[in-house]
């Protein structure tokens, strides 16, 4: 009998790990938020409006209707162009265009309608608010044009890390598998290399016996082509997170579209290229 109890209490431990280590993950994708108020034109507050964004290169689009307070919320969106429409029985249809979320932002868009008939539109294009005022975590973001213009040794897109502010090179950290030398380790605001967390898409891309940042069987963190952009969160970052008290890093994959594109690279290292060492 104890043996049975035993049994299920292993077993039921085993269920609830795993479904934290589920949950986990699902708060780790790196998926964007939009979200903000619908008022009219003397300042109140609309409820059921219906607020649609719809990212421009795959017509893919998520929809909430606003409460009370008229508030919505727009979770589990992918970085990209995006185009944000508000309809309304007798308020013209308002529409926010030039809209571009990068991995793990919450940007706040307020709407504010006229009254009219629902096939007009009215379209507002400008550019986005420079501070997420929805978190308080202090954050840099590598986009796609930096991670395909700057310059990178051997294609490591991890050196790239070392661009943001409070990261410095830790050479000393340790033996890893995947690193060689001091390219993939690196101190956040003073706090050990093992102190870092990486997730690729959600999921930990950690090296496994360490606990360092990765690399790959060349040494080296390949993946320019692969990866869109990613986000590292040095200071304040929510506890969703949890795990480390370094840094937390969030590389985000291409998703295709409806363009036919590709690229091809060629490695060149020969001596005789060198400058001369005296």
């Amino acid at each position: 009998m104890n043996s049975a109890v035993a049994n299920r209490t292993r077993l039921l431990i085993l269920c609830c790990s795993f479904v934290l280590v589920c949950c986990s993950l699902r708060a780790q994708t790196g998926t964007s938020v939009l979200l903000g108020t619908v008022t009219d034109a003397s300042g109140a507050a609309l409820s059921n409006v219906k607020v649609t964004a719809t990212e421009v290169d795959t017509q893919l689009s998520v929809s909430a209707m606003t409460d009370d307070s008229g508030e919505y919320r727009l979770p589990g969106l992918a970085p990209g162009h995006y185009e944000l429409r508000a309809v309304r029985d007798q308020f013209a249809t308002e529409v926010h265009r030039d809209i571009e979320l990068v991995v793990s932002q919450q940007l706040e868009i307020n709407i504010s309608m006229k009254i009219g008939k629902t096939e007009q539109e009215v379209t507002v294009s400008g550019s986005q608010p420079l501070v997420e005022s929805a978190t308080s975590s202090m954050s840099g973001v590598v986009d796609d044009q930096q991670m395909r213009e700057l310059p990178l040794n051997g294609r490591d897109i991890f050196q790239l890390v070392s661009l943001q502010a409070g990261v410095a090179p830790n050479a000393s950290a340790g033996p890893s598998l995947w690193g060689k030398g001091g390219i993939n380790k690196v101190a956040v605001n003073g706090q050990r290399a093992f102190n870092n967390d990486m997730t690729i898409d959600g999921m930990d891309a950690n090296d496994p016996l360490y606990s360092l940042s990765p690399g790959g069987a060349s040494g080296e963190m390949l993946g320019v082509d692969a990866i869109q952009e990613f986000r590292i969160f040095t200071d304040t970052f929510s506890a969703e997170f949890g795990r480390d008290s370094g840094s937390v890093i969030q590389l985000i994959t291409r998703s295709g579209n409806n363009n036919l594109h590709g690229s091809a690279f060629e490695f060149l290292r020969n001596s005789v290229l060198d400058t001369k060492n005296y």
